[in-house]
């Protein structure tokens, strides 16, 4: 289940049915993470910059009061996961920033093409684009400290959905895509590019 934060700080209900994994998905930079916890108070109560809760009352305003689909069901199955306080109602999720969300597309894996060399493989969900590469021997990749710190693992997003973890922002270009991908998670079937580094530290 997924909770949408748009460009315009909208939250939207979306893949209600799949308790696989409960987040929150902002459309936005954590720089803005006061802003939005003011703005969204009352609906969604972030606890930290990673972690926020709803009361499961409340999915039905953000699904603009429209019936959730297989509610009792969905309550149970997230009951299971320890997710859900039976005392008073409230729903924990993970809070990602940074989301690209045109095509989301929630399933079990994905495509993740190396637009470099036409590589590709393929990458479960909830692993970052970087772990799974080196789980499957493929080295196009750099890779360093593998924690969103160093910026060796930089790469350039050209096409998909995707949500990023904490990474050092000194690092990143997000007006240019790249992020660190040992913080990047994909939600569809990604295109990516390895950018010239010689290119990058003469910007």
């Amino acid at each position: 289940m997924m909770i949408r934060i748009d460009k315009s700080l909208n939250a939207l209900l979306i893949n209600q049915e799949d308790v696989g994994s409960l987040i929150v998905c902002v459309e936005h930079p954590r720089s803005r993470f006061v802003e939005i916890r003011a703005k969204l108070d009352g609906l969604i109560q972030f606890e930290s910059k990673n972690k926020a809760v709803i009361n499961q009352d409340m999915l039905f305003l953000i699904n603009n009061g429209n019936f959730v689909k297989n509610y009792n069901l969905l309550m149970q199955n997230i009951w299971k996961q320890d997710h859900l306080n039976e005392l008073t109602g409230d729903i924990s999720l993970d809070v990602y920033w940074d989301c690209k969300l045109d095509q989301v597309n929630i399933k079990d894996q994905y495509k993740i093409t190396i637009f470099n060399n036409e590589t590709y493989y393929i990458c479960k969900s909830g692993n970052s684009i970087l772990d799974q590469a080196i789980n499957k021997n493929i080295k196009d990749i750099p890779s360093g400290c593998r924690n969103g710190g160093c910026g060796i693992c930089l790469l350039r997003i050209l096409d998909g959905s995707y949500m990023c973890k904490e990474m050092s922002q000194k690092k990143i270009n997000q007006e240019d895509n790249c992020y660190l991908s040992c913080k990047v998670y994909p939600l569809s079937d990604l295109v990516v590019e390895i950018p010239n580094r010689k290119i990058l530290a003469s910007q």
